[in-house]
């Protein structure tokens, strides 16, 4: 790799791979259920990219993971996941590499011009980028419970991201303060808000108590 196509790949792997602002939250703790009933679910778009918590314990690779605990097709998988990094590695083989407890796990579409071309799993750039590629190997244990952070980008966020909030998703309470603090009245109009199942005001939602907790979160459509 010359210096500069090594410059331009930290650069994207640093920004594919940001980490979470405040120090690595366990996912895995009690959370406080929140239920928002809401029409609007591109306002969470954000926080599926920095990251939520995903807890699993059968999947053993990045492929059982995508197609078991995701229900993704092998279609989706082949034709719209070309970018995926485990723990700021590009994965190229994703029945090969391993998922375990406290990984990192980042999805995107096809990502433009050389460096977009660089990343894509089994491209043929692959080779130009091998100093941040992922060894394939799998030494996952597969009847352990882990949590791992997942990260959506750009397509990938729009297209599953809505499904997977309204199965459920954790966050860090703050994460949710700071995508909804700056919503609209339309926004606060519309949606409907449970807090451990019971009816609950915006200004619960947005209460500082909550900052520091681990949140289940669920977005779905108004009954």
């Amino acid at each position: 790799m010359t210096p500069r196509a090594g410059y331009i790949s930290a650069l994207y792997q640093n920004w594919f791979f940001q980490e979470l602002k405040d120090p690595m939250i366990n996912f895995s703790e009690k959370a406080v259920p929140v239920l928002l009933q809401t029409n609007q679910v591109s306002v969470f778009l954000p926080v599926l990219t920095k990251g939520f918590g995903m807890t699993h314990g059968e999947c053993t690779t990045v492929h059982d993971f995508l197609a078991g605990e995701l229900e993704l097709s092998e279609q989706y998988i082949e034709n719209r996941i070309q970018t995926i990094f485990l723990n700021g590695k590009a994965v190229d083989n994703i029945k090969a590499a391993g998922l375990s407890d406290k990984d990192t796990l980042a999805l995107s579409a096809a990502m433009p011009g050389l460096v977009g071309a660089t990343f894509r799993r089994g491209g043929r750039y692959a080779a130009m980028r091998q100093n941040v590629s992922h060894s394939n190997s799998c030494t996952s244990v597969p009847d352990k419970t882990k949590t791992i952070v997942l990260k959506l980008f750009n397509l990938v966020a729009k297209e599953i991201g809505p499904g997977l909030l309204a199965r459920g998703i954790r966050i860090q309470g703050s994460d949710l303060i700071h995508c909804l603090i700056d919503q609209p009245d339309d926004f606060w109009k519309e949606c409907k808000i449970f807090v451990d199942k019971r009816s609950a005001a915006k200004k619960t939602i947005l209460d500082s108590s909550l900052e520091n907790n681990v949140i289940s979160l669920r977005v779905t459509p108004p009954s």
